[in-house]
C-alpha cells in the first residue's frame, strides 16, 4: 500500500518551510581575507582543542603568523540568557614558535590559512585591549 499526499501543494509548502528553516541555522565558515591590512580573529581545531588567535602577518605562501589568545575561566553574559567566551592574549606556551617570536613575551605561531576560520564578532572586555569577548557561535568538528 502506498501513501499519497492529499494535497501536493501542502507537501511542497512543508518542504519549502523546512528548507528555509534549515538554512536559517546554517553557520557560514569564513576564511581569512587576503588583505594584509586586516587582522582577523580566527579559531582552529588542533588535537580536539579549540585554539583562538589573531592574525599578525599574512604570508604569500598561504601561511599566516597568528598571535595566540587563550580562554579565561570566566564567561561574560551580555544578556541574561547567553554566556560568551572571554579570550586574552597568551603570555607564552608550547605553541610559541621561536622563529617568529624571539624577543617578545607573547605567543606566536604559523598556521596554514585553509585551517583557519574567522571569528566575525568580538567586543572589547572591560576596556582592556588584551581581552575580548567572542560573540559568534563557533562550530567545531568532531573528527
Amino acid at each position: 500500500m502506498e501513501a499519497k499526499p492529499l494535497n501536493a501543494n501542502a507537501t511542497s509548502e512543508l518542504n519549502r518551510n523546512t528548507l528555509i528553516n534549515i538554512q536559517a541555522f546554517r553557520i557560514t565558515k569564513k576564511q581569512p581575507s587576503t588583505d594584509n591590512r586586516k587582522r582577523e580573529f580566527v579559531h582552529m581545531q588542533q588535537e580536539n582543542t579549540l585554539i583562538f588567535g589573531q592574525i599578525n602577518k599574512k604570508h604569500i605562501m598561504g601561511k599566516h603568523t597568528i598571535q595566540h589568545w587563550v580562554t579565561t575561566s570566566s564567561e561574560q553574559g551580555l544578556d541574561s540568557r547567553t554566556p560568551y567566551k572571554i579570550i586574552k592574549r597568551c603570555n607564552g606556551c608550547s605553541l610559541n614558535d621561536r622563529r617568529d617570536n624571539r624577543e617578545n613575551h607573547r605567543c606566536y605561531f604559523n598556521k596554514n590559512c585553509l585551517k583557519l576560520t574567522c571569528i566575525n564578532r568580538t567586543r572589547n572586555y572591560c576596556n582592556n585591549p588584551d581581552a575580548k569577548i567572542i560573540i559568534d557561535i563557533l562550530e567545531t568538528s568532531n573528527s
